[in-house]
């Protein structure tokens, strides 16, 4: 086993990075609901270039000025800020446009009363800009300590808190604590992303107008809607929950020295639609094994990308499609499985395949799962189409899951696993020439309703953790 004790999780704000070639492992390594953008242009309809799409099941988040980026270790270890920790203000509000994002810190205290004051405040931010329908993913750890992985700004700390989680700890290597984020804004619901609208841009319908085109336009007022700026940074919202919520913006490995992260503290890592995206699910998972204890728990929900949406673009469904939508017609009917396919090689997906995760995850963890069929798609999927997918190595089930949650406990040491190394866990190839690790029997078989569920004879009290 590689013992690496580090985590890269979940960062990131749609999915568009303007970053410099001298941050690209770091932003490849980062998921797309809460990676910063560097771009501090007030107007969208500056000049743009087609970058990645937006995940629309989680908040972003972005610095609302610009950060300093830190230079990787490794893709799976990222050193700390290259400036130490500075002191936090006592009113971080007034001190939100700072150039520079600062290291993993605790704010001083404020006064009890003000203290309620602007833990209402936030409260009533939070539940506006919808993320208190978010509640179900946290009920079952109520009375316990959490660790969320990949969380982005802040806003999933306190719906935790709202239900009763002990404890709260959030971590993610590109949160900017002192400074207030481009945010996902959970009303607005499916909208399109960025990369959409700038295909829409170039597409036929609108070549000879460009930015002017109104249907480019109607497109990026859409996507401003959906994300815009969060009001608080993370360093308000650690002085509202004082004791209660923990933000810390690194990985295992660069947060050990600050002490604000100690082995076994936690009972329960989570992770929310992450693993799409990290660009090697491996370390990550090896990595959490590492700062667990026996018996700790793992719980995380996965968004397959071999399924009909996994393209994490429109449409979900078949009867969604929309011929004339140049970003749909290239990713629509298991298109976005092709090399031609304008998401591709989008590292805001790794294309990890399914059959790989799951028996990595089962190494170090004994896990209940769940696995969550479209019925919808079946019929998309004709015998015409099912054979050529067939010819590259695709299992149908593999096509026919949507999302995959597993609620898992820590073996007390790793299965003997000699296949690891020979996995590939960022875009493996769709020709045929890649074999991955089979699904477990039970997915590999025909299946009656929307879910297949394994719950292991010894660990049935993990059932009541699998994620909806």
């Amino acid at each position: 086993m590689r013992a690496r004790a580090a985590l890269l999780c979940l960062c990131a704000l749609g999915a568009y990075i303007l970053w410099t070639s001298s941050t690209d492992q770091l932003v490849q390594s980062l998921p797309s609901e809460s990676r910063p953008w560097l771009d501090t242009s007030p107007d969208p309809l500056t000049p743009l270039t087609p970058t990645l799409p937006t995940h629309p099941d989680q908040p972003a988040t972005a610095p609302e000025a610009p950060v300093e980026p830190t230079q990787p270790a490794s893709a799976v270890d990222v050193v700390p800020s290259h400036r130490p920790p500075q002191p936090s203000s006592p009113r971080p509000r007034k001190t939100h446009n700072a150039s520079a994002c600062i290291g993993p810190t605790v704010p001083p205290a404020l006064p009890p009363k003000e203290a309620e004051a602007l833990k209402a405040e936030i409260w009533r931010t939070t539940k506006a800009w919808g993320y208190h329908e978010l509640a179900q993913n946290y009920r079952p750890f109520k009375g316990m300590d959490v660790l969320d992985i990949g969380m982005g700004q802040g806003p999933m700390g306190v719906v935790a808190i709202s239900v009763g989680v002990k404890s709260y700890k959030g971590m993610d290597p590109a949160l900017c604590i002192n400074q207030r984020a481009r945010t996902r804004d959970k009303t607005v619901g499916r909208a399109p992303n960025e990369g959409e609208c700038l295909l829409i841009r170039d597409s036929a319908e609108c070549k000879k107008e460009g930015e002017t085109c109104e249907k480019f336009r109607s497109c990026m007022d859409l996507w401003r809607k959906k994300y815009h700026t969060f009001p608080y940074t993370g360093l308000e919202i650690m002085q509202a929950y004082a004791g209660r919520i923990v933000l810390l913006p690194g990985t295992f490995a660069s947060l050990q020295p600050s002490g604000l992260i100690k082995h076994g503290s936690f009972q329960v890592a989570t992770m929310w639609l992450v693993t799409e995206h990290l660009p090697n699910n491996r370390d990550v998972i090896e990595g959490i094994f590492e700062w667990t204890t026996p018996g700790q728990l793992l719980v995380l929900k996965h968004h397959n990308y071999y399924g009909f949406d996994g393209h994490h673009q429109k449409p979900r469904y078949p009867e969604k499609y929309d011929p004339t939508n140049p970003s749909e017609t290239s990713v629509a009917f298991w298109r976005h499985l092709n090399p031609t396919s304008w998401v591709f090689n989008s590292t805001n997906t790794n294309r990890v395949r399914l059959g790989d995760l799951i028996a990595l995850i089962d190494v170090y963890f004994d896990c209940a799962w769940r696995a969550t069929f479209e019925s919808k798609w079946s019929p998309a999927l004709d015998a015409k189409l099912w054979e050529k997918l067939k010819n590259r190595g695709f299992a149908r089930n593999e096509l026919l899951i949507n999302k995959w949650s597993a609620a898992c406990a820590r073996r007390e040491a790793p299965l003997p696993a000699t296949w690891l190394e020979s996995r590939v866990w960022l875009l493996p190839a769709t020709d045929g020439s890649y074999e991955p690790m089979p699904l477990p029997d039970q997915l590999m078989s025909k299946h009656r309703g929307n879910t297949v569920t394994r719950i292991p004879a010894k660990q049935k009290h993990l059932e009541q953790y699998l994620a909806p």
